[in-house]
């Protein structure tokens, strides 16, 4: 998988980050899981099939694997287990197997019959990847412990959301673990600035060859998870801005950016957007190909009507961005040859388990277990306006291939050869993709528990956001740290009392012309300023509100309601004429 920038600490600062009250409190807001509001089970053939493939996966994960291909049985008496590594092939395998397992045993999926293991021992061996993942986390073991890395928030949601599902059966430390990585790892991407494949003008930002959406969309992830575990967290607001970002920019297509009639969390598309990462047509390029196998990582973020829908939350519309463009584009957007490969075609073959790839695909021509949940995913959204024929069809035929795939095996395992898939942990992703469909089928069998609304999402701007910039002066950077728990984010800016002349601004673009109530967050110590000046330019002119940034720590504060214009006229900025130092963190435009 390939690399991208995140915003990586230094080790000390990774440490102390750790350390800091935000995670020791992080435990404490959770809600669980209420499981006796969900009592009904799919009866049809059709979920049927998938809870049989999800079975396989489980047989596979506590017998092959977890006896010789993980060797996790010669660590019985261990604790914790101990991983090779904290690369990729160390930890998301482990992730995704847990993942399967916590789905199976929670939603009354699991078979001791077919499995050949009692679920009192598959219970045991979840429980142990999900408190051997929390506690090798960096969150709670400090570097070098993974995490806060290419991918991380992936291996850590699927860690984490294992760890939700089986909450119950967690000791307090297991709980505090999995509440730290979880909290760690959404928190890394407040101010974190979304990349794109394109400029809103159409020009390359990277490589030509390799979209963002996947690093978009698996970076949203513990975001979403971590909106529905903390409900109550003062950071909700912030984590689910960024989340709506990530999410409709890992998907945005060039026709978004003039797409003004179409509205996420108050704002019409071009307002969340610096730029695409799809074609309109709904393909996209990664491994310096079109390639149906990233397209159809979308299902990444549809994670999050699950998890929305057990916490008993509105799933918000944004997550099923463009999902029927890109679904379309692997149903009926055809492929000649040449220049295209042989024989050309749609990429889903009528009437066939078989994907066709336009160009050579990197992992092997014999996935069927993530176009089978996409299908999953296309049926149960009702993405399948464009599509034709519709998802029951695809998914009917994507899912035998995988349940013959599997009947192969006596031990479950899905693929014969590495021509069929080479990825080193593909068994694992055949858990967590087969889990993920699982877990939707179940969700649709529970009357009324997934609701998609369009509500609106505060404007939550931070020092680290493109919408922030420095008009003036040099203002120095600090980062969280045990003595300074309050900031939001990664980080603030600081400068000391002076004349006025040092100035920074956030500027949102804002999508009505209405009242909003403008809020700012610092971190607050004894020696700032009780008189900093936040200068509000809103319809009716400037207005300035002097705080006391030696209280409210850590919190939102108003600055008082004010008429602002479409567009970006209406800003916030912070100067240093004060009597201490100024901190600029985050405001909130509401």
């Amino acid at each position: 998988m390939r690399r991208h920038q995140r915003l990586l600490f230094a080790v000390l600062a990774t440490l102390l980050l750790a350390l800091s009250a935000g995670l020791a409190q992080a435990a404490d807001t959770v809600t669980p899981i209420t499981w006796s509001n969900f009592r009904s089970q799919p009866a049809d053939a059709d979920s049927l099939d998938v809870r049989t493939a999800l079975r396989n996966a489980n047989e596979y994960t506590l017998t092959t694997w977890w006896n010789t291909d993980a060797n996790f049985d010669a660590q019985d008496r261990d604790t914790y287990l101990t991983f090779t590594g904290v690369g990729e092939q160390d930890i998301r395998p482990v992730a995704s197997a847990a993942f399967g397992l916590a789905v199976s045993l929670k939603t009354g999926a699991y078979d001791a019959t077919h499995t050949g293991v009692s679920e009192s021992t598959a219970r045991a061996r979840a429980l142990k990847l999900i408190r051997s993942l929390a506690y090798r986390h960096r969150a709670t073991a400090g570097a070098p412990g993974w995490g806060n890395s290419d991918q991380s928030a992936l291996w850590a949601e699927q860690a984490g959301a294992a760890g939700w599902f089986m909450w119950d059966d967690l000791t307090t430390t297991e709980r505090d673990m999995v509440a730290d990585m979880v909290w760690y790892e959404a928190t890394l991407f407040i101010g974190y600035q979304v990349p794109y494949w394109k400029d809103v003008l159409g020009n390359y930002v990277g490589r030509r060859g390799d979209t963002r959406a996947e690093d978009d969309a698996w970076n949203a992830m513990p975001i979403h998870l971590a909106m529905a575990m903390f409900p109550t967290h003062r950071l909700w607001e912030a984590w689910s801005y960024k989340a709506a970002e990530l999410t409709i920019g890992a998907w945005a297509r060039p026709a978004d950016l003039t797409a003004t009639t179409t509205w996420y969390g108050g704002r019409r598309i071009p307002e969340w957007l610096y730029g695409t990462n799809i074609e309109d047509n709904g393909t996209l390029w990664n491994h310096d190909k079109i390639h149906p196998d990233y397209m159809v990582t979308k299902t990444l973020n549809l994670h999050a009507p699950a998890y929305f829908s057990l916490a008993a939350m509105d799933t918000p519309t944004y997550v099923h961005h463009n999902a029927d463009r890109i679904y379309d584009a692997l149903v009926d957007v055809t492929w000649s040859s040449p220049p295209y490969l042989a024989p050309g075609g749609t990429m889903y073959v009528p009437s066939s388990a078989d994907v066709y790839y336009p160009y050579r695909t990197d992992w092997g021509t014999g996935r069927r277990m993530i176009f089978a949940n996409f299908d999953v995913q296309a049926r149960a959204y009702g993405w399948d306006a464009l599509a034709s024929p519709d998802p029951e069809t695809w998914e009917d035929l994507h899912v035998d291939g995988l349940l013959a795939q599997q009947a192969r095996h006596a031990d479950g395992h899905t693929f014969a050869n590495d021509t069929e898939d080479n990825y080193p942990g593909k068994e694992q992703v055949v858990s967590e993709e087969i889990g993920a469909a699982w877990l939707t089928k179940w969700l649709m069998a529970q009357s009324g528990a997934y609701r998609a609304v369009d509500y609106d999402i505060p404007v939550v701007q931070d020092n680290r956001d493109r919408e922030f910039t420095v008009q003036r002066g040099t203002w120095t950077l600090y980062s969280t740290s045990a003595t300074e728990p309050d900031v939001m984010g990664d980080d603030a800016r600081y400068n000391a009392a002076g004349t006025g002349s040092d100035v920074v601004r956030f500027r949102p673009y804002l999508s009505e012309r209405r009242s909003y109530t403008v809020y700012a967050w610092w971190n607050a110590f004894s020696n700032q300023a009780t008189n900093a000046p936040f200068r509000i330019t809103h319809s009716g002119g400037t207005t300035t509100v002097r705080v006391d940034q030696t209280r409210s720590s850590g919190q939102w504060v108003s600055l008082g309601s004010y008429t602002c214009p479409i567009g970006n006229t209406c800003y916030v900025e912070l100067s240093d004429d004060a009597n201490g130092y100024v901190i600029a963190d985050a405001v909130k435009f509401e």
